[in-house]
């Protein structure tokens, strides 16, 4: 995001972590950020631009980060990766920033209509990390209409 540049602005946040309507105090604007913050449409897109679909009135300053922005962000602070969530991806993960920055899915079939595929990685010796896809059930609105009545199992008839 915008306000994020050293993983000491992380460290600084106070605790608990409210999150108001309207961004107010650099705290604030670090904690949407983290949350809600996300790469450029592509790769040619650099810097901060505003994110529209999350923040259409711009009260939040929601915004997103191009590739550029993960590199410097990974070289002040002498890292080589950011792994981060919070999206749909279609596959399970995606890559950006020439694979600098991963964005993995651990949902199947988001709220029963992205059909999407889950993704995680398994970490091994030297950071070698493999990708892992979970496809969704082709059954999965039953899971989704008994989540709606209010049991979590999957199991359950609806």
């Amino acid at each position: 995001g915008s306000s994020v540049n050293k993983l000491a602005d992380i460290e600084s946040l106070k605790r608990p972590i409210e999150m108001p309507a309207e961004v107010v105090t650099q705290g604030q604007q670090i904690a949407v950020d983290l949350i809600w913050s996300e790469p450029t449409d592509s790769e040619s897109e650099t810097g901060i631009v505003q994110n529209t679909e999350r923040d259409p009135t711009g009260k939040r300053n929601i915004v997103k980060f191009g590739p550029d922005r993960i590199d410097k962000f990974l070289k002040a602070n002498y890292h080589y990766i950011i792994l981060r969530s919070h999206d749909i991806v279609k596959s399970g993960y995606s890559k950006f920033a020439d694979g600098q920055c991963i964005t993995i899915n651990s949902c199947t079939d988001y709220v029963g209509t992205y059909n999407n595929d889950a993704g995680f990685f398994v970490v091994q010796k030297k950071f070698e990390m493999t990708p892992k896809i979970i496809r969704p059930l082709k059954s999965s609105e039953k899971y989704w209409l008994a989540e709606q009545k209010g049991s979590l199992s999957p199991l359950k008839e609806a």
